[in-house]
């Protein structure tokens, strides 16, 4: 499986002193600078950086993690979503309403990721079937749900137009 870890650095644009993400982004590389240093990063981690190309990167990947403490509508969620990976998030933000858990993956609550992420990867990983299944549910639900197509329906829908 490729990669069992990637960690996706900060944009250029973030990196601006005057951006409220400069002091994650530089929380991050002060991660990535640690772990290089002392021996902890394996072949399984990927340390990806800014990359343009993530739609070819994700038909890669096995099943994406997304440990966060604080979301909105996550971007990551739903490019691997939209490219038929199945998710293993934290119920923060907007993530419940995008991930039915147990069907296009698993949605924890960021108390309990620690002590269940171990057994739900390995649940993903060792059960082809399963994966492929979540991850073929996952991509009807971006399709349906959370695509341009889905949203001017909807918009469509709510301002008395066509039906959704």
């Amino acid at each position: 499986y490729t990669p069992a870890f990637a960690w996706g650095s900060c944009a250029p644009m973030d990196l601006n002193p005057d951006n409220d993400l400069a002091p994650e982004c530089k929380a991050r590389e002060r991660v990535a600078s640690l772990l290089l240093r002392n021996g902890r990063v394996t072949t399984r981690m990927a340390f990806a950086g800014f990359r343009s190309d993530v739609p070819e990167l994700l038909r890669e990947v096995s099943v994406s993690v997304l440990p966060s403490l604080a979301e909105g509508l996550s971007n990551v969620v739903l490019e691997a979503m939209a490219a038929g990976v199945p998710v293993v998030a934290t119920a923060v933000g907007g993530t419940p309403e995008m991930i039915d858990d147990g069907v296009e993956g698993y949605v924890v609550s960021p108390t309990e990721l620690p002590a269940r992420l171990p057994a739900l990867l390995s649940r993903l990983y060792s059960d082809r079937r399963k994966r492929q299944q979540m991850g073929q549910a996952a991509r009807r639900r971006a399709e349906t749900s959370f695509s341009v197509g889905a949203m001017v329906a909807a918009y469509r829908s709510l301002l008395g137009g066509e039906s959704a």
